[in-house]
């Protein structure tokens, strides 16, 4: 499978390794053909070891190293045959899925995909990706009984067939290569630095993976917005609404055209088994016809107001598009204050820090709800919105310990604590933003 994801960290996640080798204090990155340190594997889940030494592991078997993310959908959607896979071939095979994400985050996935019984993870990785650096997921490492790394695979490598083969001694493999010289904080092209502003449409560029990015300042200014690989309903949305696109942010998009196929990635159409269906083949070759890179960048700093502005009309103009905003009545889970009275914070804080789990605890830093609403909105990708409408202005701390979020923070324990601070949340009705797209 070829659609992939460029990684980019957002947030830096404390806490311990999840392996430990000896007292290494310089890594080298490890290429095909270079013995692997005896890793110790620590704090593995859905696993009754929470401990393994790496040598324990290649010396029975393959050992896979499988880089993955929640947010990557080639990455879940191979997890059922991974896990397939691992109960099939028992101690001749062992995949360790690795993420940079949180426990937090691994623990609720988990929770959401009981049926893999069989897969090991771990999680706040910061170290292995060091020893093999890559942009892009999913990426896999193969092991063999010596502890000699064979191969480096993206997805369409990891399959029954090739298992078995590398098993019975045929190593050869394609390999995957990242680009680990692309930066998205450097310009698409640095070819002119002289120039006053500049726009940049181009088609689908390979082997950088797809993502977007705007660099404001704290006074709303921006000077740069770049998205590469993405769709033109990407940068509408962009444009139109401030913010990057989500996967639910997709409900929320009406397209009126004459042919809408170049507005939606297949697999948010209401074909469920479109690869299944048409195979990846035609899902490439869409690609290539749509996915765009798109570079507005200034040499000044521009209200960021005006600067969306332009970007929208830019937009319109290149694809012969009106764009609007219509607000349409969709459930939403709405913040309410109580009549008896709002606790407020529950500790004071100067620092700003947005909501986040912490083990079993919630914290907030010095966050008007207007921005914990947004950031709830954000944590529960699958949820209808978060929406404010308490009319507190102020900025508040709250830390709630809960006993149990084994299964991820549900809303209804969510709405408990803010009961008890004289707060509620309810699914109701509440005129919300859609995109709308329509042909000229």
């Amino acid at each position: 499978m070829k659609l992939k994801i460029i990684i980019i960290i957002i947030y830096l996640f404390a806490g311990n390794h999840f392996l430990v080798i000896g007292q290494q204090k310089t890594v080298k990155p490890l290429k095909i053909g270079d013995h692997v340190p005896d890793f110790l594997f620590q704090n593995l889940k859905n696993t009754a070891k929470s401990t393994q030494q790496a040598s324990d592991l290649y010396r029975s078997g393959l050992l896979i190293i499988n880089f993955w993310a929640t947010w990557c959908v080639p990455c879940v959607r191979e997890m059922p045959s991974l896990d397939e896979l691992q109960k099939k071939y028992g101690d001749k095979l062992h995949i360790i899925s690795i993420t940079n994400q949180s426990d937090m985050v691994l623990t609720t996935f988990l929770g959401n995909h009981k049926e893999l019984a069989y897969l090991t993870f771990s999680a706040r990785d910061t170290l292995l990706k060091k020893y093999f650096p890559h942009t892009i997921v999913p990426h896999n490492i193969w092991i063999d009984k010596n502890g000699i790394v064979q191969a480096i695979t993206d997805d369409e490598q990891l399959n029954e067939k090739n298992i078995l083969s590398f098993i019975n001694g045929n190593t050869s493999l394609a390999t995957k290569h990242d680009d680990l010289e692309f930066d998205w904080r450097k310009p698409l092209k640095v070819a002119d630095t002289e120039f006053v502003h500049r726009s940049i449409i181009t088609p689908q560029k390979g082997s950088i993976g797809n993502g977007g990015v705007l660099l404001p300042d704290s006074n709303a200014n921006s000077t740069r917005f770049l998205a590469w690989n993405r769709s033109k309903t990407d940068l509408f949305w962009a444009a139109y609404m401030k913010k990057p696109m989500q996967k639910r942010d997709w409900n929320f998009v009406e397209i009126h055209t004459k042919d809408s196929s170049s507005f939606f990635y297949p697999a948010y159409t209401n074909e469920l088994n479109w690869t299944k269906r048409y195979g990846m083949t035609m899902f490439n070759e869409w690609s290539e016809r749509n996915l765009l890179c798109y570079e507005l960048s200034f040499s000044k700093k521009i209200n960021i107001s005006q600067f969306y502005l332009l970007m929208a009309n830019e937009l319109s103009l290149y694809f012969n598009v009106k764009a609007r905003v219509e607000m349409k009545p969709t459930d939403c889970w709405i913040i309410t204050q109580l009549p008896s009275k709002f606790k407020g914070s529950d500790f004071k804080e100067t620092n700003r820090e947005p909501l986040q789990i912490v083990g079993t605890s919630m914290v907030v830093k010095n966050q008007t709800l207007k921005e914990i609403a947004e950031q709830l909105s954000e944590m529960y990708g699958n949820e209808p919105p978060f929406i404010n409408l308490t009319g507190i202005k102020e900025r508040i701390s709250l830390k709630k310990d809960f006993a149990d979020l084994s299964e991820g923070l549900k809303v209804s324990m969510l709405k408990d604590y803010f009961n008890r601070i004289g707060l509620d949340i309810n699914l109701n009705k509440y005129n919300y933003p859609f995109l709308i797209l329509a042909d000229q």
